[in-house]
């Protein structure tokens, strides 16, 4: 492939494959990128034979999903949406926090003591459910019990474990709290039970990579459930079986936050679709 010399410039043209550009020098053209046009300097006046065109990749182009040049890849738009959904939620849990006084992460904290299956809770527990460390959480949770939301308990003879309680007022917040992203589930109302389960597959496939990558830590999906049993049933409309409940799954019955989940092994989870 043709090098470019450093008094080369590089001038977008569009997307599309294009050939050559009338009048001096050659058109730099991709099915994968957008298109490019090479001005030479008076320095350097011949660029290279016309027979010659050089293919830009999209890492070429960029490795930011925020480039806007790569128009072409699905993968690139889908992440970029997926990115501009996180951002939109953002701005929804700021927006609680201007009403409640309270930080987006003691917002969920609050969230997680009232509505997630869990019955006792210590700072270990809300450090490894949100990807934090002890120290962040204790500071929050210190926050919360000075605003009267959070008692620190010990149980029994177990002097040494501190749990985690929301009081009365604690309880009456998260449940305030605990619809504020409801948006975002209101936003599919308009799609089809087919659209819905083909959009459940893709944040499944999505959260197991972040699961099997380190992104996140605590993952109750069923494809992560030493339970799960993938494509057991020759039966398109419930071919996975939990083991836990002998049933069988089909795509749409997948759950995202199991009560009853139980991890694989890492080696697992990664091997498993």
């Amino acid at each position: 492939m043709p090098r470019l010399a450093k008094s080369h410039r590089l001038r977008l043209l569009e997307v599309s494959a294009v050939t050559k550009e009338k009048g001096n020098g050659d058109v730099i053209r991709s099915s994968r990128v957008p298109v490019f046009h090479v001005d030479s300097t008076p320095t350097n006046p011949y660029v290279h034979p016309p027979s010659h065109h050089l293919y830009l990749t999209k890492r070429t182009v960029s490795s930011s999903i925020f480039n806007p040049a790569d128009q072409i890849s699905l993968d690139r738009k889908i992440a970029v949406g997926l990115e501009r959904i996180a951002e939109g939620l953002k701005a929804v849990i700021w927006n609680e926090t201007k009403q409640s006084g309270l930080s987006p992460i003691q917002i969920q904290f609050l969230i997680a003591l009232q509505f997630e299956m869990k019955t006792e809770w210590t700072i270990g527990d809300l450090a490894e459910r949100f990807g934090l460390t002890p120290a962040t959480v204790s500071d929050a949770v210190t926050s919360l019990e000075e605003k009267g939301l959070v008692q620190r308990k010990k149980k029994g003879g177990d002097r040494r474990t501190v749990y985690l309680h929301l009081t009365p007022s604690g309880r009456r917040a998260a449940r305030k709290l605990g619809g504020w992203a409801n948006i975002l589930q209101d936003s599919l109302a308009g799609m089809s039970p087919e659209e819905k389960t083909v959009m459940l597959k893709g944040v499944l496939s999505v959260l197991r990579s972040f699961r099997t990558s380190g992104v996140v830590s605590t993952v109750q999906m069923c494809t992560t459930c030493k339970f799960f049993r993938s494509n057991t049933y020759r039966n398109s409309r419930g071919p996975h079986h939990c083991a836990l409940l002998d049933v069988p799954l089909s795509e749409a019955d997948l759950r995202v936050d199991c009560p009853e989940h139980e991890p694989q092994e890492l080696a697992r989870v990664s091997g498993s679709r």
